[in-house]
């Protein structure tokens, strides 16, 4: 009887033991720490990329804490994380949802990063959500419609050029091109090998002309510009000379003008001209101031001129 009892109970402690190990497991599992002061950190992703409470948190590979929470704000997802020992996390670091397993699960990977001090439970990681394999074959089922439209349209060049393979026409003309092309090129080599001498000799006399040529300019370089000044001068003498002419020119036109307006106040019988030429009585009066004029003078030559001249008193 005492066997008996003693053989169950040590079946109920090896029962509670195994259940309270299977809960342990579960619990660590999860994710859950039993440490006595958990470390805190938070991280900020565009998505959760399918992260849950309790996934797993690597640091360099290794296991260092687990997800506490999943929050959703408007500058992104808000990831908290229980963590072992944040001393070796750098103020650089980043974060990384990865997949955990191919079956399933995620969980994110810490990069420690190199620069900074050490980030306290106030400091947030920035991470980003990779792509897993239902995110690639959602991408493959986005671009099967592309690929269906690009194997069609291969399909119908494929067939373009087996048409054009087929063409007997076109493949003779194709071939009888190819043998010109081939005879011309035979021709090109035949008339090379012939003229050889004759090309290398005209390159030579080129290249010694060619010489001779810039031999003749740096020998004449100073007449020749001596030359240029001398002709830049006599255009600058030129340009007066013709600036010159064309202010005599103005002139001339100037005084044609003026010889115009004479002649047409001369025959609208306008000015003293035009009565002299035209106007009798005053071509007489003219005549006859003329005469008196020559009579007094030569009575001037004769007798001399009696004056008689009174200076400060009148008559």
């Amino acid at each position: 009887m005492d066997k008996q009892r003693s053989a169950e109970i040590k079946v109920g402690i090896v029962t509670i033991a195994g259940i309270v190990l299977l809960i342990v497991g579960v619990l660590l599992g999860k994710g859950f720490s039993f440490s006595v002061s958990p470390n805190m950190i938070k991280m900020k992703f565009p998505n959760s990329g399918g992260i849950e409470n309790g996934a797993p948190v690597f640091v360099n590979g290794l296991k260092r804490g687990a997800v506490s929470s999943v929050e959703n704000t408007e500058q992104g997802i808000i990831v908290s994380a229980q963590m072992d020992n944040i001393s070796d996390i750098k103020k650089d670091a980043s974060a990384k949802i990865l997949m955990l397993e191919l079956t399933g699960g995620k969980k994110i990977e810490i990069n420690p990063g190199q620069q900074g001090s050490a980030i306290s439970s106030s400091d947030m990681i920035i991470g980003f959500a990779s792509a897993d394999a239902t995110q690639l074959i959602a991408d493959v089922g986005d671009v099967a419609a592309d690929a269906k439209r690009l194997v069609r349209r291969l399909d119908t060049i494929s067939g373009q050029i087996t048409r054009i393979l087929g063409d007997t026409v076109f493949i003779n003309n194709v071939k009888g091109t190819a043998a010109e092309a081939n005879a011309l090129l035979v021709s090109l080599n035949e008339f090379y090998n012939a003229n050889k001498g004759t090309l290398q000799s005209t390159i030579s006399q080129l290249k010694s002309l060619t010489d001779d040529v810039r031999n003749a300019v740096n020998t004449n370089e100073p007449a020749v510009r001596k030359l240029i000044g001398k002709l830049d001068a006599t255009t600058a003498d030129a340009q007066s000379l013709i600036n010159n002419a064309n202010g005599s020119i103005t002139k001339l036109d100037d005084l044609l003008s003026d010889i115009r307006g004479i002649v047409q106040d001369i025959k609208k019988g306008e000015g003293l001209v035009s009565k002299v030429i035209y106007d009798k009585k005053t071509a007489q009066r003219l005549d006859s101031v003329l005469n008196s004029l020559g009579t007094f003078v030569d009575q001037v030559k004769e007798h001399g001129i009696n004056t008689n001249i009174r200076i400060g008193t009148r008559p």
